[in-house]
């Protein structure tokens, strides 16, 4: 279907919900197309190419929402994906906050915001791609016994918010990664794994000797990795450690977790909370970057949003309902697909640059930390404490003294961001080009080793 037979449906399918009893409805509309290729042992291991797409309808009666959503986008399935909508309804309960409420906006094709770029690459040539990236990690180091993941991938996807109060827009974004690995093992040493990926808009934007280099450095350097003395310690994570940190505690920011009662933090607006140089911002519009968005869920016109600013907390995430519901800003962040219920979430968090230079950051002792284990299972995102396995390296000065390995690092989070002791001026990328932030010292994190 091209982009006025998708606008006609939709607006065909807004006409029924109302005929068939909804006071409003809203429905969304996501296709797109995947290729992957994944290599082993010099073979290809998987191939697929494949296409999907999903349409979904939220709709208003009374005080009740309704939801459901059809892969089947033929008048007969979605007549019954409506009926559904409608019957789900009856066993909800009533909301007073939630609502479809989004008004017309003039945003209709937002395809720019997100960077999109056609890409025509020859299939051949991926696979070519992938299958030499594989050999080149093989033939790097003559340690090296294998390479457990290898793939390339790319997608387009184009998604669809409509509304009976005359939301219509749509964007169409692009994406291509690589994913690779190194395992290597040395005589009287323990094995190293290191696994490392990239992410394009187009195929051209990729470099897979970059990333053969980064991943076959960190491999080779962890089989010389020890433990260090249990102590204190200064730590610098890497951007992308870094962003998984701060993702672990996303719900600080969610106006959603506020209303569930998971968020500590609900209660501490404009309070300080972190250290004094810390702003932190969600930024739908931020050049180069891959969680670019020009409109919520709800057709909502996005924009950028400060979170904290110079350590005091000035706001979270919000969706028409959660706003409402806290009596706090609306902020144009509604998330939802297809299948699921509305919620919130953010495009691009952007930790604003300090006023120390790297080196000032890299000056003393500290450990920076590269790789880690266990994140996700080792924290409390209500208590702020945190416990991971860790590998990385003892800094002096901005030298490397030694490799770290087999260690485990903890603490608390809300700590951890009064005691940071600075950040960079520089602001560097994470791999998804999600999370953009400066280097971050943080002081007295405990690391339990040797």
């Amino acid at each position: 279907m091209n982009t006025d037979q998708v606008q006609e449906l939709l607006e065909n399918t807004l006409t029924k919900a109302k005929t068939l009893g909804a006071e409003s409805a809203e429905v969304l509309f996501n296709r797109g197309e995947s290729f992957s290729v994944s290599t082993e042992s010099k073979n290809i291991s998987q191939y697929k190419v494949s296409s999907a797409q999903t349409l979904g309808v939220r709709i208003k009666k009374g005080k009740k929402i309704g939801t459901c959503s059809s892969e089947s986008i033929d008048q007969d399935a979605i007549d019954i994906m409506l009926k559904q909508a409608l019957e789900n309804s009856n066993f909800s309960k009533e909301s007073e906050f939630e609502d479809i409420v989004a008004p017309k906006s003039n945003i209709f094709d937002a395809t720019d915001s997100n960077d999109y770029k056609p890409d025509e690459t020859d299939p051949q040539k991926k696979v070519d791609y992938a299958l030499a990236m594989e050999r080149e990690i093989l033939e790097a180091d003559q340690r090296v016994q294998n390479a457990p993941y290898n793939t390339y991938s790319d997608g387009v996807s184009e998604y669809w918010v409509a509304n009976t109060n005359g939301v219509m827009s749509f964007a169409k974004t692009s994406n291509n990664s690589l994913l690779t690995s190194s395992l290597m093992a040395e005589e009287g040493k323990q094995q190293a794994m290191f696994y490392h990926y990239q992410v394009g808009r187009t195929f051209s934007d990729l470099n897979r000797e970059e990333l053969v280099k980064e991943t076959v450095k960190h491999t080779s350097n962890f089989l010389e990795g020890k433990s260090i003395s249990t102590g204190k310690y200064d730590i610098v994570f890497s951007i992308d450690i870094l962003s998984d940190v701060f993702g672990c505690f996303s719900n600080l920011f969610s106006g959603r977790r506020a209303v569930m009662g998971l968020n500590p933090w609900r209660d501490k607006i404009e309070n300080t909370l972190a250290f004094s140089e810390l702003t932190i911002k969600d930024n739908p519009n931020y050049t180069g970057a891959f969680g670019n968005g020009a409109f919520d869920s709800e057709g909502y016109p996005t924009s950028e949003i400060t979170l904290m600013e110079n350590g005091v907390l000035k706001s979270f995430l919000q969706n028409s309902s959660t706003a409402k519901e806290l009596g706090m800003k609306h902020t144009a962040n509604a998330s939802r697909s297809p299948r699921s219920a509305l919620s919130v979430g953010g495009s691009n968090t952007i930790i604003e640059p300090g006023k120390q230079t790297d080196h000032d950051i890299q000056t003393g002792e500290y450990v920076h930390i590269v790789d880690m284990q266990g994140l996700h299972s080792g924290t409390d995102s209500m208590s702020g404490d945190f416990s991971f396995g860790a590998t990385g390296y003892l800094m002096k000065d901005g030298e490397m003294q030694s490799v770290v390995r087999g260690v485990t690092v903890s603490g608390n989070f809300f700590d951890a961001l009064r005691n940071i002791k600075g950040l960079s001026n520089q602001v560097e990328a994470n791999r998804g080009r999600t999370f953009f932030a400066p280097k971050i010292k943080f002081s007295d994190l405990t690391i339990a080793g040797a």
